[in-house]
């Protein structure tokens, strides 16, 4: 329970008999703790607040929600927090500066654009750090073990991070002349199949995240590069997941660009490989972005039974393996069900009312913005309401959702935007001086 702002002269919280704790206020100004939050390392900020506090792990894991042997694990290294959802929470239990993560800062005294800034500055000095080969090496070809691969993970996990916080710009080319480097692992010496295999799966997650970001500049061909390794990888190591996402990829895109028909080949194909198989979670992804793709075309029982898929591979899904549960996200599944219906709704075949619900609730969920989320969100909040005809609140969710993307420096989130715009709200133009502002900032006019 986070008992103190921000700004309080220290930082509070009460262990499990009530008593409560103090951190100074400096705490999380020390470098060492500074520079774990910064690459979203927290077994080094777990280990000095149970120190500075004398604290068992038992203790902090009740303050904080996680299991004990979570905490343990942290601790060790042998696993980080993943979910943007938890770090959030484990950041309010604790009271984190919000800058210290990258999460918007909370210091009045500094202009907007400066608090930005410097936490995408502090973002890319962590991630620099880990492409620099004197500063932390990848291991020797031929001497991979499970602590190598396990670094290489917690390197993808910090890039899925610092591209989700601050836009893929400057990270695409990092990450990039990363998994150059990570390819140079794969010599003839790693035998052990299993190693082998996971190096593969973690160089493709690589390609797939680079995708992303190039897509994201609008950069389609270098996009299409990337899947194509991605998918040779995939074969090449037979990982049906790993193919999945690549394809679900490309439909994604194709989706982006309103190639309807296109998009759902490609989706039904990465169905294909995982469904009626764990992970449960991977059926649950792919058809709720199937039910988005059959809402935009007017579809409505293909749209409404595609999400019911994803809602009982969502229940299924609590039996997947634990490596899985990044991907188990309510909030997410909760969007996708209210796009879907207001999409519908635009075109009489949906409850607008229960999809704006829906998508209100599901940005009430999301605890961490500015980011890739947030613009997401933004942006389906701004549909929701203008098929309930909540103009005001549509406007604010457009502001909202240019202002975060600009922020990003994304392209295709402002091109999403704009697109979105002109399909549903150019009958508010003619009469809406606000809305024809609006229009005109993101280019739909």
């Amino acid at each position: 329970m986070v008992l103190t702002g921000h700004n309080s002269a220290v930082r509070a919280f009460r262990d499990p008999g009530g008593v409560l704790l103090r951190l100074p206020k400096d705490f999380y100004a020390r470098p060492p703790i500074a520079a774990a939050l910064a690459a979203a390392d927290f077994g080094p900020v777990f280990r000095a607040v149970r120190t500075e506090l004398n604290m068992t792990q038992e203790q902090l894991a009740t303050a904080t929600g996680l299991a004990q042997s979570q905490i343990s694990k942290v601790e060790r290294g042998s696993q980080r927090l993943r979910s943007v959802k938890v770090i959030a929470r484990v950041a309010r239990a604790l009271s984190i500066p919000s800058g210290y993560l990258g999460f918007p800062g909370t210091d009045s005294t500094r202009p907007v654009s400066e608090q930005a800034n410097a936490q995408k500055a502090v973002l890319m000095a962590a991630v620099h750090l880990l492409v620099d080969p004197a500063g932390n090496p990848l291991p020797v070809a031929g001497r991979i073990g499970k602590s190598d691969l396990e670094r290489i993970r917690q390197h993808f996990e910090l890039f899925r991070l610092v591209d989700e916080r601050i836009g893929g710009g400057e990270l695409r080319h990092v990450v990039t002349e990363y998994l150059d480097r990570a390819y140079g692992l794969l010599g003839d010496q790693v035998r052990d199949p299993a190693t082998r295999g996971e190096l593969l799966r973690l160089i493709g997650d690589l390609h797939l995240l680079v995708a992303w970001m190039h897509l994201d500049a609008d950069e389609s061909a270098e996009a299409g590069r990337q899947w194509d390794a991605a998918l040779r990888i995939a074969r090449s190591s037979q990982e049906p997941v790993l193919a999945a996402h690549g394809l679900l990829s490309r439909g994604q895109a194709l989706h982006d660009r309103q190639r309807y028909e296109p998009a759902l080949i490609a989706m039904n194909h990465a169905l294909s490989l995982v469904d009626r198989a764990p992970p449960a979670v991977a059926t649950m992804v792919i058809t709720a972005h199937q039910g988005i793709v059959h809402a935009e075309m007017g579809n409505r029982n293909a749209a409404l039974t595609a999400i019911g898929r994803a809602q009982d591979a969502y229940i299924a899904s609590e039996r997947d393996d634990p490596k899985w549960a990044h991907l188990r996200d309510e909030m997410w599944l909760t969007l996708a069900e209210g796009r879907c219906i207001s999409r519908l709704a635009h075109v009489g075949l949906g409850d607008a009312a229960k999809g704006a619900t829906l998508v209100r609730r599901a940005v009430a969920m999301n605890s961490v913005e500015p980011g890739r989320t947030a613009a997401v969100m933004y942006r389906e909040l701004a549909v929701a309401e203008l098929a309930v005809d909540g103009l005001d609140d549509a406007k604010d969710a457009f502001r909202r959702g240019f202002a975060v993307a600009t922020s990003l420096d994304s392209a295709g989130a402002i091109r999403r935007l704009r697109a979105d715009f002109r399909r549903y709200a150019m009958r508010h133009v003619k009469r809406d001086k606000e809305i024809r502002d609006i229009g005109r900032d993101l280019g739909a006019l």
